[in-house]
């Protein structure tokens, strides 16, 4: 993790009261690390959903020979985790 820098926020007041409410149910009831947290699984959601635009983006322009092909693979991983999974 990177150096700590302070910043002031201005938040609505309700969201302050719910940060507050997340911290005091911890060990170590601290504004600071509740909001970090929270901002940390949003960034991790918007690559998430950023890969999943891009995957749609990729799959939307196949032409109908490569969608073919791509079943294709599909179904040739299909069947190989099938027959690991029989020898287990």
């Amino acid at each position: 993790m990177g150096r700590r820098i302070k910043v002031s926020l201005t938040l609505d007041e309700r969201i302050v009261q719910a940060v507050d409410r997340v911290a005091a149910k911890q060990d170590r009831p601290n504004r600071s690390e509740v909001v970090e947290r929270a901002l940390k699984l949003w960034m991790q959601e918007l690559k998430q959903l950023k890969l999943a635009q891009e995957i749609e983006e990729y799959y939307r322009s196949l032409t109908p020979e490569e969608i073919e092909e791509d079943a294709e693979w599909a179904g040739l991983g299909v069947e190989s985790v099938g027959r690991s999974w029989d020898k287990q």
